[in-house]
């Protein structure tokens, strides 16, 4: 204290001064460092984050899609119907395919983390599943598209004709009902009288 007040006004102004601006550059310095920070993470959350997000969500509505349009298959009955359904289902396993390709790319453009890697494996496991599933039942409505022609071609053969080259045929009247059997027991023997 005693060297501080030994020295002059002039060289106390310059030093305080001098403090002071040193202050508003450190100051200066870490807020523009924080600044930048936050400018990288806005620009990794709606570059790189919310592609990611588009192309999930790109997912999840081309799978809940094509899960409605499974269930209708199984059970409209018209085949244009039918066809159109399928037609629908495969435009969504192109945009699916799609946003695959999307999703890639967007992992080679950035360093995705090991949860990341472990989840879209866990993602591209459940989707060859899921696949195989859907190819298996669109596979079975073809087949049951087809079961009514065959039903009509297996149908019973028409009755042969008489010797005068006439259908066969034997009026309702002519044909008599054969009797039910009755359900009621038969008694070998009759019941005894116990009236008074």
């Amino acid at each position: 204290m005693a060297r501080v007040a030994r020295l002059g006004i002039r060289v106390r102004l310059v030093c305080g001064f001098s403090a002071v601006l040193a202050l508003i550059v450190v100051l200066t310095v870490i807020g523009i460092e924080q600044v930048n920070r936050i400018d990288r993470n806005l620009t990794t959350i709606n570059d790189v984050n919310g592609v990611k997000l588009r192309h999930a969500i790109d997912w999840r509505g081309s799978v809940h899609d094509r899960a409605i349009l499974l269930r209708d298959m199984t059970l409209v009955t018209s085949e244009a119907e039918l066809e159109r359904l399928q037609a629908d289902y495969r435009v969504l396993s192109d945009n699916y395919q799609a946003a695959v390709q999307g999703m890639e790319s967007s992992l080679e453009a950035s360093a995705p983390s090991q949860q990341e890697r472990r989840l879209l494996a866990a993602i591209d496991t459940q989707a060859e599943r899921t696949n195989a599933l859907a190819s298996d039942i669109i596979a079975s409505r073809d087949i049951a598209a087809t079961l009514p022609s065959r039903a009509m071609s297996c149908s019973a053969p028409p009755a042969p004709p008489s010797s005068n080259g006439s259908m066969i045929s034997m009026p309702s009247s002519t044909i008599r009902k054969q009797p039910r059997p009755s359900t009621r027991p038969v008694l070998a023997t009759p019941l005894p009288d116990f009236r008074c």
